[in-house]
């Protein structure tokens, strides 16, 4: 096989593995784009309870878990689910709750998921067997049945009550109480409080009172306590009485605790409870403003004891004031409302960044809270605190910057936004890769008075994982159908016009424009135009450039061919012994 033929061989091969080198070295840091809800409530009656954790990558990325802080070995009740790092959790028990956190690994950087709660629903029941509750009260007198719900229910359950009617022992039927026009009342720590009571709320036989807790998600009642209430004659039975406070919704706060606080963007459903005969009529205002627009009450509520503001914000927050009045007189009360915020995004989240090589990246997690939230900063999972030193890498406020990017710079950056109400987590990658370049620029061309087909041709390279694409343009509108008269190729390179059928394509300016689909282009122009007519000037520095690239490659590849040439020179006569060791 001569030199030649072997030589031949070779480019071709090179030809051949030139898109599988390409493809080997296309690369990208982990990105998770799917994942599970930050809590998660399981029963334990469910087969499983599904952890996604889903990322991209090139190479595909490899998973790990952590649970409570501690690596989590795949196995037994822990399963991978699919092609993805997703796992199920088999046989839900108690020994499965705990604070979750997946991570997706390849050699360009770690990507981490938020935080996963994992908690069991708990249906707490009241003790059982419960000894009988016996409570008296006088007629037209104001009254309350205590609750003392038990503490720990997943999720926070809702009251009732109901008349219970013995069946036998511990087995009854109920019966729910209802408001009787306002003047039955649970408030929202679960007791029943009476307005005035009547001789029929007293029990009789085998009639009990009972405060139930209602879970939604088992969709089931546990009562509590049975109580007897013992109804009296006195003497005040036909007096009407001024309203009076029985509960507030302040009263549900530990004492400490001086406002009713709720976060932005949420509802709150604030209530006042007031004595008095006839039933007092409820009236709202806000001290130094109107209510919220878009306030609700109860259907059910004609005493508007009860007021819902909705989608809440910072402006909302201050003292709201309900009036209980009736025919006797009134009573004012005092709710103070804290509006605060859990940490939210000004804007969005950062996002992934594909940057060329010497250019600068910035990722900023702006966001409010109140109180003002706390941003810290991690890569690849790693605080940045903890990293070594770099003068390229600083912390500015709530943006982190990486200057002077080199390929060496792929990783995956985090940020987390906290304050008491909760928190963000964001995770994006930075890609550092190639500048685009136009190494083959369209030229010029000049039509004698015989009309012929034109070919403009342009390429270059891209960074290898990313996708090269070429756009062409006509006097900067861009050219998208391919016709008879201009088409493009099925690549981009070539843009071919028939001038003897479209002499309207003749005196214009074409640009090819390179691009790899992360606002990293590079552009050549050339210009059609009939001998004897000045190019525009446009066209001549844009052609000037693209021969200055073509000289660079000429004059570059001429230096490579002449110093191996003499490298080869100096061996031969080396090898002679005709030559100078020197």
């Amino acid at each position: 096989m001569t030199m030649m033929t072997q030589l031949s061989l070779l480019i071709f091969l090179l030809l051949i593995l030139l898109p599988v080198f390409q493809a080997i070295r296309v690369r990208k840091p982990p990105s998770i784009f799917r994942q599970s809800n930050k809590e998660i409530i399981f029963r334990e009656d469910d087969p499983e309870i599904m952890l996604y954790c889903e990322a991209s990558g090139n190479p595909t990325p490899r998973y790990e878990w952590v649970k409570n802080g501690k690596r989590l070995h795949l196995g037994g009740d822990y399963e991978r689910v699919g092609n993805y790092g997703s796992v199920s959790l088999k046989r839900p028990r108690y020994d499965k709750e705990g604070f979750y956190q997946c991570k997706a690994i390849n050699k360009y950087g770690i990507a981490i998921s938020s935080i996963f709660y994992v908690i069991k629903a708990r249906n707490v029941a009241f003790p059982y067997k419960q000894q009988v509750l016996q409570m008296a009260t006088t007629i037209s007198e104001s009254f309350t049945l205590f609750c003392n719900p038990p503490y720990g229910s997943v999720p926070n359950p809702s009251y009732v009550w109901a008349l219970a009617l013995k069946v036998r022992d511990n087995v009854y039927s109920y019966q729910p109480v209802t408001s009787d026009g306002g003047r039955r009342t649970i408030d929202g720590q679960g007791n029943l409080h009476f307005a005035f009571v009547k001789k029929e709320d007293g029990t009789t036989g085998q009639h009990l009172y009972k405060c139930g807790v209602h879970n939604s998600l088992f969709h089931s009642n546990n009562y509590g306590r049975p109580t007897t209430l013992s109804v009296k004659s006195g003497e005040n039975i036909g007096m009407n009485h001024a309203p009076d406070k029985m509960w507030t919704s302040m009263n549900g706060l530990k004492p400490e605790v001086k406002a009713v606080s709720i976060l932005r963007g949420q509802s709150i459903t604030l209530q006042c409870i007031f004595s008095g005969k006839p039933v007092p009529n409820v009236t709202w205002e806000k001290v130094n403003g109107p209510l919220p627009p878009g306030h609700t009450y109860s259907q059910d509520d004609h005493q508007h004891q009860k007021i819902t503001l909705h989608n809440l914000n910072y402006e909302d927050s201050g003292d709201y004031i309900c009036t209980g009045h009736n025919s006797v007189g009134r009573s004012r009360q005092t709710i103070k409302l804290q509006v605060d915020a859990s940490p939210y995004w000004v804007s969005e989240p950062p996002k992934d960044q594909f940057l060329v090589e010497g250019k600068s990246a910035v990722f900023s997690c702006r966001s409010l809270g109140k109180p003002e939230p706390k941003v810290s900063f991690f890569v690849n999972g790693i605080k940045e605190s903890d990293l070594k030193p770099d003068q390229r890498r600083y912390i500015y406020g709530d943006s982190i910057t990486f200057s002077k990017l080199n390929s060496s710079d792929l990783q995956v950056v985090q940020c987390n936004v906290s304050n008491r109400h909760g928190y963000l987590f964001a995770d994006a990658f930075l890609n550092v890769i190639k500048k685009t370049v136009i190494t083959l620029a369209p030229e010029p061309v000049y039509l004698d008075k015989v009309l012929r087909t034109v070919k403009f041709v342009c390429d270059g390279f891209t960074d290898p994982s990313t996708e090269k694409m070429i756009h062409w343009f006509m006097d900067n509108k861009p050219i998208t159908n391919s016709t008879e008269m201009i088409s493009i190729s099925e690549d981009g390179r070539v843009l071919k016009i028939d001038t003897k059928k479209a002499q309207q394509y003749v005196g214009r300016e074409y640009m090819c424009v390179l691009d790899n689909g992360h606002n990293n282009t590079d552009s050549a122009k050339a210009f059609l135009h009939y001998s004897g007519e000045p190019p525009p000037v446009s066209a001549a520095v844009t052609k000037e450039k693209g021969n200055v690239w073509w000289a660079g490659a000429v004059v570059g590849f001429i230096v490579v061919l002449l110093s191996i040439s003499l490298v080869l020179y100096i061996i031969y006569k080396r090898g002679t012994g005709t030559y100078p060791g020197n």
